[in-house]
């Protein structure tokens, strides 16, 4: 399925192989599964939808994704997760980026953000490898996790607060930087190596 242009209304649930969101909106108040590759190169999430992605998601192309009211993109379990180019702006506070347990983030490329408010939920693996160990991500909206974060080669800054229950890791090459908001680290929270900033 690709949506181009216009809006797609989820009033049921619906299950596709494939998605390529490359302009336009996506909305309704059900989820959409995706079986195969879901890509998101540019657009919108609006409503409640829920954009499940079992066989992998691909978020690229040099556009704002942007997510409104409630809507949800979901990196189901097993699943791995690509962020090789452009902004995601998490627009309203009840909007979220989901990685579940037992799937994986990967943030790669150059610089870039994530902005604005909702949630970066994450109960699996986000691995952080930029291009460059100058390169830099910035994480806005609140970043929960009860999964691991792997710093390999690049900074990701966490500005938006959050709790963190999971493993957090820095390298020679990564960093990992607690900018603003309120931080929350249990006492099953495990921070550990070299590059971990506090400067928030």
């Amino acid at each position: 399925a690709t949506v181009s242009s216009g809006s797609v209304a989820v009033d049921q649930p619906i299950t596709v192989q494939d998605l390529d969101l490359t302009n336009g909106a996506i909305g309704g108040a059900e989820q959409l599964t995706v079986v195969g590759v879901a890509t998101f190169s540019n657009g919108d999430l609006v409503d409640s939808v829920s954009v499940r992605a079992e066989g992998g998601l691909e978020i690229n192309g040099g556009g704002t994704k942007q997510l409104f009211d409630q809507s949800s993109m979901v990196n189901a379990s097993g699943s791995t997760a690509n962020w090789s180019e452009g902004s995601i702006q998490l627009v309203s506070a009840d909007s979220s980026l989901v990685n579940e347990a037992g799937a994986t983030f990967n943030i790669t490329g150059s610089n870039r953000s994530m902005f604005s408010s909702g949630t970066f939920s994450n109960d699996g693996n986000v691995v952080v490898n930029l291009s460059s160990a100058d390169q830099s991500v910035t994480v806005q909206p609140l970043f929960d996790s009860s999964g691991s974060l792997d710093a390999q080669q690049g900074r990701i800054s966490l500005n938006g607060g959050g709790t963190n229950s999971g493993s957090i890791t820095g390298s020679a090459d990564g960093v990992v930087n607690f900018g603003g908001g309120t931080h929350e680290l249990t006492a099953a929270s495990s921070v550990n190596g070299a590059n971990i900033e506090f400067s928030g």
